[in-house]
């Protein structure tokens, strides 16, 4: 699994993200989502797979405590089921712009996506 210094010190990061979030699992495999491009401003993301869907639905409900720790700075986990859950907020969102409404937006409250009207513009 960690043939590279890149996969040795990715596999470290995500052990103590692991820890910080207080779950103990085995990983069974993770890997960088994007090619590495020259220049790139944002790090690559990193997936992760966890043995069992259990396993994923403990970490998500302690990733919290990730934003508490200075350690683990800029990480999040998203679930399969929260992408979905945005994605079709996404097409929801289009397809009532395209019905007309405007000045709509989507916007995190409480931790929870939501279309809501932008007054901003």
């Amino acid at each position: 699994m960690a043939n590279n210094v890149g996969d040795e010190a990715d596999k470290l990061m995500i052990e103590e993200a692991l820890k910080t979030v207080k779950y103990d699992a085995t990983l069974i495999k993770f890997f960088r989502v994007v090619m590495k491009t020259d220049g790139q401003r944002h790090p690559r993301m990193i997936k992760v797979v966890m043995p069992h869907d259990h396993n994923v639905r403990e970490i998500l409900r302690n990733k919290k405590k990730l934003l508490k720790s200075a350690s683990t700075r800029g990480f999040t986990f998203v679930g399969d089921l929260q992408q979905q859950l945005l994605k079709e907020l996404r097409d929801e969102l289009e397809r009532r712009k395209n019905n007309g409404q405007t000045n709509l937006t989507i916007k995190y409250k409480g931790g929870i996506p939501k279309i809501v009207a932008n007054f901003c513009e």
